[in-house]
């Protein structure tokens, strides 16, 4: 009859391994909630919300907190429905004359210009777009650098 003979060390490393990948992931799914929580309260403050209460959400749901943020219609005048006082900041209405704000005055070119040429340049991204996610090589560029950073961390 051959003894049984357990060998502790080979157990040992074994707990530590596991012990390491438990701590490895746990870190990584408690910093993904925090980056859930943080994301959620700035696309609420983006979106006319308490930024302060959807960072509050986002802390306690995480991605569900998150996608709700991103589902959230815009409250109030935005950059895209409204346009921006050069000299407050404040949003006015496009075909305004003069801010309601400061009562400064719009150079009517000028400014309108500066807004078409931002509606251009939106258009021009949204049409390039899918043509940079279907490069192959992006892809593949991608996938090395978040395999370089897996292993490194």
């Amino acid at each position: 009859m051959i003894p049984l003979r357990f060998d502790i060390n080979r157990g040992g490393r074994m707990y530590t391994f596991l012990a390491l990948f438990g701590s490895f992931i746990s870190t990584w799914a408690i910093l993904a909630w925090l980056a859930c929580g943080f994301f959620a309260g700035h696309l609420g403050d983006e979106k006319g919300r308490c930024g302060v209460c959807w960072l509050l959400l986002g802390l306690l749901f995480g991605p569900l907190a998150l996608l709700t943020a991103v589902g959230l219609p815009a409250r109030g005048p935005n950059r895209t429905t409204h346009a921006q006082c050069h000299v407050c900041h404040e949003f006015v209405l496009p075909q305004a004359r003069k801010c309601k704000h400061c009562h400064s005055g719009f150079a009517s070119d000028g400014y309108t210009q500066a807004q078409a040429e931002r509606q251009e340049n939106i258009a021009a991204i949204k049409e390039h777009a899918p043509k940079i996610l279907s490069n192959p090589v992006l892809w593949v560029a991608a996938v090395i650098v978040i395999a370089g950073l897996y292993f490194v961390f």
